[in-house]
Order: C-alpha cells, then sequence, then structure tokens
C-alpha cells in the first residue's frame, strides 16, 4: 500500500515534461526500482502520515508534494498545498477594495435623483461629436465640411437629434426607418411620428447619415481602413478614463458587433469580418474590451483588426499575444493593485506573471493557455472517484520579480462533478481558499408521485477565490445582452455604411452603460426597465429644443 501511495504522489527526476501545452501531470517513479531503494525512500518521506489502512494519505506541510511543469525553458515545482491558501497575498501588500464611482459634474454630485439624460451625457464623449475647436476637430466639423454646398450645416441640436432617432428606432424596429416619421400606423401600436411631435426632418436626417463623417478627411486615405473608425473608439476609451473612477474589480472579455449589410451586394466591404460560431450573433466586428465590477461598465474597447495588423500591436516583444492583450485592455490601471478577471482566452500562467510585474493581480479559468501550469493534474490526477462536488484541490507555485518573491495558486473545483466533464480550474495571484457561501443552484424536477412541476434548490460548497471569479465572470456578457437584444441597434437598423453600423455599435455601448449608471445611482425600489429608459432617453434627445447648444 504504501508503494501505491508513493507512486501516486511522489515525482521522479525521469519524468517526461509536456513541453508544448503544460498538461504536466504527477511524475511517477521508476518502475524498475528495487524494493530496498523503494524502503529507503519510504524511510526518508517522513512528511507522509499514513493511516492504519492505508486508506488516506495527508501532508505536513505545503511542500510535501511537488509538480514539475516545463515554462519558457525552465522547469517550475509546483507545491500542492493540502490546507489550501490562508493569507491574501494582494492584502498582505497593503491593498484594499475600492468601489467605482463617477465623476459627476459638481452641480450634480448632490442630485439623488439622476435622468437617464444625465446619466446618458457622463459617457458620451461630446468633444469627439460636438466640439467646435478646429484644431482638434470633431465628427459635427467634419460632416459638415463634407456637405454639398447646397446643403446647410447641421446644428448641435440636430446631431442630438439623430443619435434620438437611432436610439427611437430600437424601440419600432418594424417597418423601413422613414416609418418613424409615419402618421399611420402600420400595427396596433402608434408609430413614433418625429416630424409632426417633435420636429425632427425626415430629409435632414437621411442626409445627415448619408454625409456623416467620423474622421479627418486625411484618415481616409489610410492604408487600414479602420483608421476611419478610430477616432470615434480612443474617444469612447478617453471618455470612460475621464468620466469614470475604476475601482477594485475590473474584467477582460469580448463582445460583438453585428454586421448583415441590408443587401447582398456591398459596394465596399467592411475591412475585417469576425466570424465565431458559438456567439448568438457572431459575424461581425469583434471588440475585445475592459469593464469594471460594481456597475457593469466598459472602460476600454481595442478592436480586433485582423492577425496581420493585431501582430503589430504587441505590448512587449516577449509576452504571448494573449499577455499582450491584456496588457493593452488594462493599460489605464497598472501599477494601482486592481485585480482582473479574464476567462481562458487571457487566464494563463504568462499573464497572472506579466500583470503581477506591474502590481496588478489576476484571477482566470484555465483551459487552452495551460503552459508551465499543472492543468492535468488539477482536472484529473488530484480527485478521487468518490470526491464530492464542490470540493476543492490546491497547487502554488513561488516566484521572483526583479528580487521580490510571490505566489501564483491553481485552484480546481470539483463543479459540476460528473464523469468526463471537465473541472472549473483557476490560476490567481491573490484572494484565498476560505470557504464563502455556497453555490445556490435552482433546478426543475417533476414529482413522481403528483407528476406536477416542482422547484428545488441545492447547494454546491465554493470558496472565496471561486465565489469572486464567478460573481463577476459575466458581467460583460450582461451588457452584451442588454445591447444585442434588449436594445438591438444593429437588427433595427439596416445600412451597407460599415462605419455607420459600428458607430451605431458603440452608440449602443454607451447607451447600455447609462443604463447601468442609472439603475445603480438611484436605487429604485423596483429594478428599472431598460425600454422605458430607451424611451425617456431617445425622446429627451429628439425633443431638446432647450438643450440647443450644449455647453461641452
Amino acid at each position: 500500500m504504501k508503494e501505491e501511495i508513493l507512486k501516486k504522489h511522489l515525482i521522479s527526476e525521469n519524468d517526461n515534461i509536456n513541453e508544448n501545452h503544460g498538461d504536466n501531470r504527477v511524475a511517477q517513479p521508476n518502475e524498475n526500482i528495487s524494493a530496498d531503494v523503494m524502503d529507503d525512500l519510504i524511510e526518508q518521506t517522513s512528511v507522509l502520515n499514513l493511516s492504519d489502512d492505508g486508506g488516506e494519505v495527508s501532508a505536513s506541510s505545503s511542500s510535501a508534494f511537488s509538480l514539475k511543469c516545463k515554462f519558457d525553458k525552465q522547469v517550475l515545482e509546483w507545491d500542492i498545498c493540502p490546507d489550501g491558501v490562508t493569507t491574501d497575498q494582494r492584502a498582505a501588500m497593503g491593498y484594499g477594495f475600492t468601489k467605482t464611482t463617477i465623476r459627476w459634474p459638481q452641480h450634480m454630485q448632490l442630485v439623488d435623483y439622476k435622468t437617464p439624460m444625465q446619466c446618458w451625457e457622463i459617457v458620451f464623449p461630446w468633444k469627439y461629436f460636438l466640439g467646435q475647436d478646429r484644431a482638434t476637430g470633431s465628427c459635427l466639423l467634419w460632416t459638415n465640411d463634407s456637405l454639398p454646398d447646397n446643403v446647410s450645416p447641421f446644428t448641435v441640436y440636430e446631431f442630438l437629434q439623430f443619435i434620438g432617432v437611432i436610439y427611437a428606432r430600437s424601440l419600432a424596429p418594424d417597418g423601413r426607418m422613414r416609418d418613424l416619421w409615419s402618421s399611420k400606423p402600420h400595427s396596433m401600436f402608434r408609430p413614433p411620428e418625429l416630424g409632426s411631435r417633435y420636429n425632427v426632418s425626415r430629409r435632414r436626417f437621411e442626409m445627415w447619415q448619408k454625409y456623416l463623417r467620423l474622421c479627418p478627411p486625411f484618415y481616409m486615405e489610410s492604408m487600414n481602413s479602420f483608421d476611419q473608425i478610430r477616432p470615434l473608439i480612443d474617444a469612447f476609451n478617453e471618455n470612460r478614463k475621464q468620466s469614470i473612477n475604476a475601482g477594485t474589480e475590473l474584467l477582460i472579455d469580448e463582445s460583438m458587433g453585428k454586421w448583415i449589410p441590408r443587401n447582398e451586394y456591398t459596394a465596399e466591404g467592411i475591412p475585417h469580418l469576425t466570424k465565431i460560431a458559438r456567439k448568438p450573433m457572431g459575424v461581425g466586428c469583434e471588440y475585445k474590451n475592459l469593464a469594471e465590477c460594481t456597475y457593469g461598465i466598459l472602460l476600454f474597447l481595442e478592436l480586433q483588426e485582423g492577425k496581420e495588423i493585431m501582430e503589430t500591436k504587441m505590448y512587449d516583444i516577449g509576452c504571448p499575444k494573449h499577455t499582450s492583450l491584456v496588457m493593452r485592455l488594462a493599460q489605464n490601471y497598472l501599477d494601482k493593485g486592481h485585480a482582473i478577471y479574464g476567462d481562458s482566452a487571457f487566464a494563463s500562467l504568462s499573464t497572472a506573471k506579466t500583470l503581477f510585474s506591474r502590481k496588478t493581480f489576476f484571477t482566470g479559468l484555465v483551459k487552452q493557455c495551460s503552459s508551465g501550469f499543472p492543468k492535468r493534474y488539477l482536472n484529473e490526477e488530484a480527485w478521487d472517484i468518490m470526491d464530492h462536488r464542490g470540493k476543492t484541490q490546491t497547487v502554488s507555485l513561488k516566484m521572483d520579480i526583479d528580487g521580490m518573491n510571490f505566489m501564483i495558486y491553481g485552484h480546481a473545483w470539483n463543479e459540476p462533478g460528473r464523469v468526463n466533464v471537465p473541472r472549473k480550474i483557476l490560476i490567481s495571484t491573490w484572494n484565498t481558499t476560505e470557504e464563502a457561501s455556497p453555490h445556490e443552484k435552482k433546478r426543475v424536477r417533476i414529482n413522481g408521485e403528483t407528476r406536477r412541476t416542482e422547484h428545488y434548490t441545492f447547494n454546491v460548497p465554493r470558496t472565496k477565490m471561486i465565489k469572486s471569479y464567478f460573481t463577476s465572470a459575466s458581467i460583460i456578457d450582461v451588457h452584451n445582452h442588454l445591447r444585442q437584444d434588449s436594445l438591438g441597434l444593429e437588427n433595427a437598423i439596416g445600412t451597407q455604411n460599415w462605419r455607420f453600423r459600428m458607430m451605431c455599435t458603440i452608440l449602443g455601448f454607451i447607451e447600455v452603460d447609462a443604463f447601468k449608471i442609472y439603475a445603480e445611482c438611484n436605487r429604485l425600489k423596483r429594478a428599472p426597465i431598460h425600454r422605458q429608459f430607451t424611451e425617456t432617453l431617445s425622446e429627451d434627445l429628439v425633443g431638446m429644443i432647450s438643450r440647443m447648444g450644449h455647453p461641452k
């Protein structure tokens, strides 16, 4: 029995290390080892406490067993931690926890109730769209400069009206765009009648849509066509940097901007089209993004422009591509003790190590990027067939950056606990594995006696590390749902102009961010309804005569 235990847990110096994928299992001792040598090993391994019946093995210290993994031309030795992680090294370094705050203008700071328009104003990039400075330019100035001589320039008031029309279209998506100005109902619902009720000119809107310019004229000659939309993305990121004071916890994920032309033929196609089969709307532009975890506001966007162009945007020549992407997304929030969450597209030993070198902490779900990480052990060999659902296993790695020692943890959760279903495996540089409130799962079943549907719940144990990650992991997914399904601008507005489509996508990001702020700041007795928020906002925009010449 003792020989079997050693074969399961000890590492052989002759063990083969997986150099390509980092799927390194606990090494097995040499099968040809003699009985005398095995007895000597058993006597020397005093850290193993064997029960009388030989059925349980425990470790007297976290370094009782170790795992070897190949990483960047070096062999790393991970220690198995039967007691888990009891000390949060982020807290030990003196970092506390803060929530996100909004940098409201002084006249708004003491106002208890924030209107939808006020919440939208704080996240709308005014200078980019409506600035009057010729030196920096604006969407309004570039558009007016492109107009024919017989068309009068657009005003600030008209520009805001037309953005309101875009939002109003999501409320009445059926029929043609021009039906928003009709007085004849095409269904049981009354049309908005934008012309008679709000004095919005359909001819001027169509002219605006035709001549809209989102960049300076010389950008139109760029070899990279995406440069024509880049000023808008940069303005979005700059607005978030100036108006949002991000809290401790941040999340990295991705969003899709749907692109299906109104007709099959387009004279000028989108520069790069991404297709992701698993996405509900998986054809269009892909944005990698960063969000804060208090409100769920997007803080940073990076447009994915194709493999060749993205390879020129490396953050650090020595980092893998996914790590460089993480560092670019988090560039405004490094060296401040933030904790970043990321899914399997971003999580790796390289990401955790590089972020820690910039005093930024990380927790992520490990799947494909497992070089140097004992994924196979945590997913398979650390477990017994009788281990209950919710049980965890932990390993640790001690590393050094510029003479400073720090720990990286691997933490596996036996969930869902079924055979041949991968377990949830995290890599983290902070938090602890102390017990947290259990995960409550809601289920439905048919009562065998009454044949009626019954709702029931059951609890799955989890640790603080697991709870913090999975509580935040869906924040950008919820944001995507509100923008694509609830608001639905990309489905409601047909266009063959990819620039206009991308502007609508980013206006959708802005509207959902405003709704998140509205819901969180006002603390209403009942959760606000997104459609009602959109209706109020669009009505304020299309009917804002009193706001002509907004002082921004």
